[in-house]
């Protein structure tokens, strides 16, 4: 294998590097920084990119695809399985489903507004306004303690950051959530919830959640 041609220093890096792609399934361009304004580089990614076929040809043996996304404000790299047998899935919650389904759309929203090297954010308190009023997902709104939490897993998933600005929360929703959910997707999820109202409102939240609970897997567009 390709890699078994690298020095032991690189090596050791390429080791490190592939568990955080593993783990956390993309590597953006620039680092996360609380100063969002100033774009500080990633050096894992320029790694990854100086040792593309290492990557490609290690990564592939375990059925993943190494991909790289450069149409958004952020350059990104991320992996796909490819096997159908995959293990390597995470179920969300009803709440982390619904909070991931109206982030999405709320993306794709902005980056048609907004130039493409702005970054998207929303405040926490809006991210509720769209739950609760907006697409009425819930007839209740949720505790905070669940929204923090469920905001939590999300970021654990690369799709948001968190942060505060003064006293204001505040969430950066990040490019790796056009991988998770396309707008096709997010429209037709978005249609089932309006027809179901009135029916049954527990178990059309259900439905709705079991169809986006496994990221990418079964996705044909992805």
């Amino acid at each position: 294998m390709k890699v078994e041609q690298l020095d032991l220093k690189d090596r050791e890096e390429f080791g490190r590097i592939v568990n955080i792609l593993l783990a956390e399934n993309c590597v953006y361009q620039y680092a996360r920084i609380k100063q969002f304004e100033k774009k500080e580089r990633n050096a894992d990614y320029v790694f990854i990119n100086e040792h593309w076929e290492c990557f490609e040809e290690y990564l592939r043996y375990a059925g993943w695809l190494l991909c790289k996304e450069r149409s958004s404000y952020m350059g990104m790299l991320y992996l796909v399985n490819e096997r159908e047998d995959c293990s390597c899935r995470y179920r969300l919650t009803k709440l982390e489903t619904q909070l991931l389904l109206i982030l999405r759309n709320y993306y794709e929203e902005k980056m048609l507004e907004l130039d493409a090297s702005l970054t998207i954010r929303i405040s926490i308190n809006e991210l509720l306004r769209l739950l609760v009023d907006v697409f009425a997902m819930v007839s209740v709104k949720p505790s905070m303690q669940n929204i923090h939490a469920a905001l939590q897993s999300l970021q654990r998933l690369n799709v948001i950051q968190k942060y505060a600005q003064g006293e204001e929360e505040l969430i950066w929703v990040l490019p790796y959530i056009t991988c998770i959910l396309t707008p096709k997707r997010v429209e037709e999820i978005l249609m089932k919830l309006r027809n179901e109202e009135g029916e049954e409102d527990d178990e059309a939240e259900e439905n709705a959640a079991d169809q986006l609970a496994v990221l990418r897997e079964d996705d044909p567009e992805l």
